[in-house]
């Protein structure tokens, strides 16, 4: 964790060996490459666990992920 530097978290969700993409994965590998001061960049395999214990205590946290979907969504 980088501390009180870090102001934003993002959080990379997927595990190839579950059969995904792993798109948010590679968003964070992505990132760690380009070493932004103020990013904190996670992987998470995508246990829902793990995911909540990645926000806590963080302010501002943004999820990387892949979905699949039949039909167009309103958000």
């Amino acid at each position: 964790m980088l501390g009180a530097l870090a102001v934003l978290t993002l959080v990379g969700l997927g595990q190839r060996y579950r059969g995904d993409d792993s798109l948010g994965q590679s968003v964070v590998r992505g990132l760690r490459e380009r070493a932004i001061p103020w990013v904190e960049a996670i992987e998470c395999p995508g246990n829902a666990f793990d995911l909540l214990a990645s926000w806590e205590g963080r302010d501002r946290v943004v999820a990387a992920l892949a979905v699949e979907q039949a039909a167009a969504a309103v958000v």
